[in-house]
């Protein structure tokens, strides 16, 4: 089955997707893997 989609709403709902596996993956951490998560990425190299 083919579907035609405007490129934009395409990338939208790909954005989208993506958000919600984040989100999904974000939920299921513990807190303090999180936060060593955001320090790492925050941390001057």
């Amino acid at each position: 089955m083919v579907q035609i989609i405007d490129p934009e709403v395409n990338v939208i709902s790909n954005k989208i997707g993506i958000i919600t596996e984040v989100v999904n993956v974000l939920g299921n951490l513990p807190p303090s893997l999180l936060l060593s998560q955001v320090y790492l990425k925050h941390k001057p190299i």
